[in-house]
């Protein structure tokens, strides 16, 4: 894009006057900043517009704090690493654009082309189960093998393993952050958001220095959404950001998918709520790609990988030894303490233990307050 276009843009984002939901809302009717400009010079009252938003597209604010913010961003700019791409670059995602309310621009880290691959969202809970985590990096590598990239959130729990099991896979993520393009939240994930810089992009609608503001991440929901042909929620409370993707996607018109789990866990609620209305039940990654395969999308995909060959995560094994298969069929009811364990299996209390540190080690059980539970 034009050095001086995308100064106009920034000059409007970084000034007082026009918000940047109003932008973007002008943007999606008019589609460039030449025809808003047409619209309001053409309109005396600006159609709900005030007199100095008016001004302020007409002849773009200029003020000291204003400036530094354009300075900075040009600034950013010199690393090669970074870029910003405005609603009339070419290289804004198509998928995102024909969203209503899409940014007016996107601060990127990393490769901007990764934006416009064919991505799937996959959101789920922060604190997520052994079981949601497993799966959510089982099938994003499972997906990834075959080049379907996966675009999330950055968060901790799912949104994390989703990002690692790609890039295990060696495919292409997107990591959509409720902060500035030049700080990472949580601190935590910054070792993983620098992995994503090598084969994917840290992308944000927000201001450098912006802080991780609560209200940022609903927003932001909307971007992962955008992006992506598909949306997968894999854990999620009846109440919780990822079924405001969910919402969003099929307000896109994006095909809506969701990993059932046990109903003793609260994080299944909203997922089992979601297939109650329609959105399909995933087991296998086929679940997905069954759903979202078009001859447009084959052309783009890696097919040479068959999807017959995925492996069920660790999770999903029934233990290594008969005593083993034992116990975890005595947990698959319910959690049990370790006196009734050794009652209901026969075994003796030494081999019990040894069998349940092997099966905490496989992943395939929990231990909380001295109770035993399958790893769900």
């Amino acid at each position: 894009m034009e050095s001086q276009l995308l100064e106009e843009y920034l000059r409007l984002l970084h000034g007082s006057e026009l918000s940047a939901a109003q932008f973007s809302r002008l943007l999606t009717r008019f589609e460039s900043l030449d025809r808003i400009r047409d619209f309001v010079s053409s309109e005396p009252l600006g159609r709900g517009l005030s007199s100095p938003q008016v001004a302020a597209i007409l002849g773009p604010e200029k003020s000291r704090n204003v400036d530094n913010c354009i300075k900075n961003d040009l600034n950013w700019l010199e690393n090669d690493a970074n870029s910003i791409v405005c609603y009339e670059d070419k290289a804004y995602p198509e998928l995102l654009r024909q969203t209503g309310g899409a940014p007016a621009l996107l601060y990127v880290r990393g490769n901007p082309h990764q934006l416009s691959g064919p991505l799937l969202a996959m959101v789920g809970s922060r604190k997520s189960s052994s079981y949601g985590s497993r799966n959510a990096y089982w099938l994003a590598h499972e997906l990834g093998r075959i080049a379907l990239g996966i675009c999330s959130g950055l968060a901790k729990g799912i949104d994390a393993q989703a990002h690692a099991g790609a890039l295990a896979a060696n495919a292409g993520t997107v990591a959509v952050m409720g902060t500035g393009a030049d700080l990472i939240y949580p601190h935590t994930n910054r070792p993983l958001a620098e992995r994503i810089l090598e084969n994917g992009a840290l992308i944000t609608e927000f201001p450098l220095g912006t802080p991780p503001l609560p209200a940022h991440f609903p927003q932001r929901n909307r971007i992962i959404s955008g992006l992506c042909c598909g949306a997968l929620v894999v854990e999620a409370a009846l109440r919780s950001g990822s079924l405001i993707t969910a919402r969003l996607a099929m307000e896109q018109n994006r095909e809506v998918f969701a990993l059932p789990g046990t109903i003793n866990n609260p994080l299944s609620r909203g997922c089992h709520q979601l297939i109650k209305q329609g959105a399909k039940l995933v087991e296998t990654p086929e679940d997905v790609l069954e759903e979202l395969i078009t001859p447009g999308l084959l052309n783009t995909l890696d097919v040479a990988v068959e999807c017959g060959e995925s492996k069920q995560p660790t999770g999903q094994q029934t233990g290594s030894t008969k005593e083993q298969r034992l116990i975890l069929k005595e947990l698959q009811a319910e959690s049990c303490l370790v006196d009734t364990l050794a009652e209901r299996t026969g075994l003796e209390l030494q081999q019990l233990s040894n069998e349940l540190v092997q099966l905490e080690i496989q992943g395939l059980i929990d231990s909380t307050g001295g109770r035993y539970s399958r790893a769900y």
